[in-house]
């Protein structure tokens, strides 16, 4: 990807997008061609402010990132992962941002026309859904298996 305006813009896919809460959305953003090494930050956003320790939680973790950094390349493509735990996310329209920042930048930049990497990268999910949970602690539930095939269940529960 040539550096331009548009790069700073980074699509991040949800799967799925909509979910019941207590579920795990997997977070992929594709990385734009630059060499640099940036410092990541993750944002959970939606209908209820999320305290901090709630974010951590509901941030199980960058699986590609080691140390809060990534380092581009300019001739390898990376890919960025997260996944969302919905646990703590209220039943609601949430987003995942992400915020990629060359070390002491802290302002949103553009790429320029010298080829040098943008100071800021940003992206969004764009929406997830979030339905109430399906069964409460506690809840009287049965489990069946499948009699045609065994590596799979069906949960009955409320009426």
């Amino acid at each position: 990807m040539s550096p331009n305006n548009d790069a700073c813009n980074i699509p991040i896919v949800a799967q799925p997008s909509q979910i019941a809460g207590g579920g795990i959305v997997m977070l992929t953003a594709d990385l734009p061609l630059y060499d640099a090494t940036y410092n990541v930050e993750w944002e959970v956003r939606g209908p209820t402010e999320l305290s901090a320790q709630d974010t951590r939680i509901a941030l199980l973790g960058a699986t590609t990132v080691s140390g809060g950094q990534i380092e581009l390349s300019d001739t390898e493509a990376k890919s960025l992962q997260a996944t969302l735990d919905t646990g703590p996310l209220s039943v609601g329209s949430w987003e995942v941002l992400l915020h990629l920042r060359l070390p002491g930048i802290t302002e949103f930049g553009s790429s320029n026309d010298n080829g040098d990497p943008p100071p800021a990268l940003d992206g969004t999910s764009g929406p997830i859904d979030v339905g109430p949970k399906p069964f409460a602690a506690g809840d009287d539930v049965t489990l069946k298996v499948d009699p045609s095939d065994p590596n799979v269940v069906m949960i009955f529960g409320k009426a």
